[in-house]
């Protein structure tokens, strides 16, 4: 698969499995989904700073990652790490996010005034020594959270109480709350914005979609699930099965299409659908993090669950340019979040 050039590499190499996917979807008929996902093996692993293995922790040259677990959030920078105060919640069913500068982080915690739900937040990385600010408007039982790259907004997809779960995206700056498509199922593991903060990339049964938040219109992209959309605003990253040619036991289909059950992929496509490439495959149904990419869009990190019972991960840098995959760390904690350094 290695290629000249990164956009040669995508271009060309996506081009023979790429399918224009994309077709307007009413909010009636949508559905919302989660799916599992595992890895294969890799290469060597660069050494940690970390004394004890219970606390490694992933670090790049010249990268400030957001790495942990929900109820344990570390920057890392360098030989830096810095705890994040203020959060307090363990629980698989929603991740932290970070905007694009590094400055405006968003978790979850439970307070004594909803023990049963939790409570958004957000914390100015700079002000470390602060709780953050807890947003109850948007308070839930179960659901997601994604900070805006700008770190305006807040999106939040939130059980009602009922049958029926909806996205709710809070303007951090005037308080208003703007609502999205209702539905009567679950939401996927991952919200996603696009660069410019105008679109929100999520996943629902299996299948990824994008909500323009303006037109409040909902287009259908791909076959998937945890998407990610990079930075140059160009592509969305996501985990999915792999095509199979034919159908017939033992496969899955979702939306006409079949696949081979227990392997699954990282894969890129352009935001229309077009254009869908397989970069690395998996062989187990093990959950994971959205795909992590570079803020020059040039490298993805992917979490691949090493031990489900310690909730501990390898770390793998895949090069867009190559192909290339390297793992870079081992039995360490996930890595939600890249922010390029000062």
């Amino acid at each position: 698969m290695a290629c000249l050039t990164r956009r040669q590499f995508l271009s060309r190499s996506c081009a023979t499995t790429g399918t224009a996917l994309a077709k307007a979807m009413p909010l009636s008929l949508i559905v919302l989904g989660a799916l599992f996902w595992g890895s294969s093996a890799g290469s060597q692993a660069l050494e940690s700073t970390a004394k004890e293995k219970s606390d490694l922790l992933a670090r790049i040259p010249g990268a400030t990652l957001l790495v942990g677990y929900p109820d344990d959030l570390w920057l890392t920078s360098g030989n830096d790490t810095i705890r994040v105060k203020g959060n307090g919640y363990r629980d698989e069913g929603w991740l932290p996010s970070i905007s694009a500068d590094g400055r405006i982080l968003a978790a979850a915690r439970i307070t004594e005034t909803y023990p049963n739900q939790l409570i958004p937040l957000t914390l100015d990385t700079q002000k470390m020594d602060e709780e953050g600010v807890p947003h109850g408007e948007l308070k839930f039982d179960r659901g997601e959270i994604s900070i805006s790259p700008d770190g305006s907004k807040l999106a939040c997809s939130r059980h009602n109480g009922s049958a029926s779960w909806n996205l709710r995206i809070l303007d951090l700056q005037t308080g208003r709350i703007s609502l999205g498509p209702e539905t009567r199922d679950e939401p996927g593991s991952e919200i996603t914005w696009s660069p410019d903060g105008r679109r929100i990339a999520f996943e629902m049964a299996h299948v990824i979609y994008i909500l323009d938040l303006e037109s409040r219109a909902i287009t259908q992209i791909g076959i998937g699930h945890s998407p990610a959309w990079s930075p140059s605003g160009e592509w969305i990253a996501f985990v999915g099965q792999i095509p199979q040619e034919k159908k017939g036991a033992p496969t899955g289909c979702v939306a006409a299409k079949c696949y081979k059950p227990g392997d699954d992929a990282v894969s890129v496509m352009k935001t229309d659908g077009t254009q869908i490439c397989i970069l690395m495959t998996f062989h187990s149904y093990i959950h994971g993090v959205a795909p992590v990419w570079s803020p020059d869009s040039k490298t993805l990190l992917i979490n691949k669950s090493r031990n489900a019972e310690i909730d501990s991960f390898d770390i793998y840098l895949l090069d867009l340019a190559t192909g290339k995959r390297t793992r870079i760390f081992k039995n360490t904690k996930p890595v939600y979040a890249w922010v390029k350094s000062d």
